[in-house]
């Protein structure tokens, strides 16, 4: 189940096990510090996406995607950790007050672990915002739009499209479908959740090719 999640229409918060003071990091920068096979980045100076790079900064407006069997690990200054699946596309954003950066999936799966004491970092997909202030998640955006909202650790206030909330607490996870009630949280499969989601949660791992469905979409 863990292979197929999506996020939209959903309004994400995440708070912290203990509340910090809000403090913020004075940059917008975030630094691709490991990578897998094919790794694109499209910058504002660059407007052409083309193969990305270890050490390669982004900036506000930036974006970076993934193909299949594909991996990066972003690093913000702040030492919040972004791992962007296969198949993903995700742009670097600054809020309205270039407070800190912060992240909009527009397709794939994003595993972060916010640093906590460094203000709010906000998590948007086309139709949802996650305000975080420290904590461990799993957040996707599918083709279809059927959300499922994974919590590792801190917990998680999910808003659905109907304007109806939950808590989800760590261990727990929830599916949200586009024009239906949310459902409940349920307890999730550690052993089934590190299986699927190994290629997410492990930086070393490295699985066969053939574990991916093929990305035609660029080469």
């Amino acid at each position: 189940m863990f292979n197929k999640i999506g996020l939209t229409a959903i309004t994400l918060t995440i708070i912290a096990s203990s509340f910090l003071s809000p403090a913020y990091s004075g940059s917008n920068r975030a630094v691709i510090v490991n990578m897998n096979n094919k790794v694109q980045a499209k910058t504002k100076s660059h407007p052409v996406w083309s193969m990305a790079h270890i050490d390669k900064t982004l900036d506000g407006g930036d974006s970076i995607r993934t193909g299949s069997a594909s991996r990066a690990e972003i690093r913000y200054s702040d030492g919040t950790i972004t791992r962007l699946g296969a198949n993903s596309l995700m742009r670097v954003n600054t809020d309205s007050q270039a407070k800190r950066t912060g992240i909009r999936l527009l397709l794939g799966k994003l595993w972060l672990k916010v640093t906590k004491g460094h203000g709010e970092l906000k998590v948007e997909t086309p139709s949802a915002t996650a305000a975080v202030l420290g904590t461990e998640l799993l957040v996707t955006n599918d083709e279809k739009n059927i959300s499922h909202v994974t919590t590792l650790d801190g917990l998680v206030e999910v808003t659905g499209n109907k304007g109806d909330k939950t808590l989800v607490h760590p261990g727990e996870w929830v599916e949200i479908v586009p024009g239906k009630e949310m459902e409940k949280p349920t307890p999730f499969d550690w052993v089934s959740l590190k299986k699927n989601e190994r290629f997410m949660l492990d930086p070393t791992f490295v699985p066969s090719p053939d574990d991916f469905k093929e990305d035609n979409s660029w080469k």
